[in-house]
């Protein structure tokens, strides 16, 4: 299975592409799967077709979310290395559990935490790891995992318009307000959806993005473009 590298060849050329604060930007364009009739085909869809024996619809559903998902295990990993290990676990554990897959959850959002418990459970071994060594953590800041990157397209258009400060501070942020902003505006899930991901009231993932457009806002001041959508609660 392909997967992305995080120096050298990459089969999503230019890697993750980071993008500014405003939503737009954010949010991520699916790549499109389309049947006989030019519609578009849904998850739900492409996952009963891979039960059926059609090995390709997985194959549709990881270019699908090969961008979103890794883009957010490693601005929440830091890690590169560890971050390709736990992308790679996630989608094999997919294979594995889908059989097991029941529609009322939307396939995004299953898949997601999916990738949530890896890199839960990643991060609790290293930081047990560091802990018994005594050593620093060598995780590698936002800024510094960025600057390995081959820029793409995308990126050279952000790094003009706001350049690395915006995630220096987005890094900043609390872990859970942090993966809230992520999820929201890196990977396109509504807030439902993250509430459930993060067995969490609505309520909460509402205040947690509010206080971190809150602290991005004061950090950035007028670099901050304006969010419109960032309190909706869809």
């Amino acid at each position: 299975m392909p997967y992305p590298c995080m120096n050298g060849g990459d089969p999503m050329d230019g890697t993750i592409a980071t993008a500014s604060l405003h939503p737009e930007a954010f949010l991520v364009k699916d790549d499109k799967v389309v049947d006989s009739t030019h519609q578009e085909v849904s998850d739900e869809e492409l996952v009963r077709r891979y039960l059926n024996g059609d090995v390709t619809a997985f194959e549709d559903l990881f270019r699908r979310y090969q961008r979103p998902l890794f883009g957010y295990i490693r601005q929440m990993v830091g890690n590169p290395s560890d971050a390709e290990d736990v992308y790679q676990e996630t989608f094999l554990r997919a294979i594995k559990a889908l059989p097991r897959y029941r529609h009322q959850d939307k396939f995004r959002a299953w898949l997601f935490r999916i990738a949530r418990n890896m890199v839960i459970d990643r991060v609790r071994r290293r930081r047990d790891q560091l802990s018994y060594e005594g050593g620093d953590d060598d995780t590698l800041s936002l800024k510094d995992s960025l600057a390995c990157d081959r820029p793409g397209p995308d990126q050279a258009t952000i790094h003009q318009e706001l350049g690395l400060r915006i995630w220096q501070e987005v890094e900043r942020l609390p872990e859970s307000q942090r993966e809230v902003f992520l999820l929201r505006y890196k990977s396109g899930m509504s807030f439902k959806e993250i509430a459930t991901l993060q067995k969490s009231p609505l309520n909460t993932v509402l205040g947690r993005m509010h206080y971190a457009v809150l602290k991005l806002r004061s950090a950035l001041g007028p670099d901050i473009p304006e969010m419109p959508n960032a309190m909706k609660g869809d």
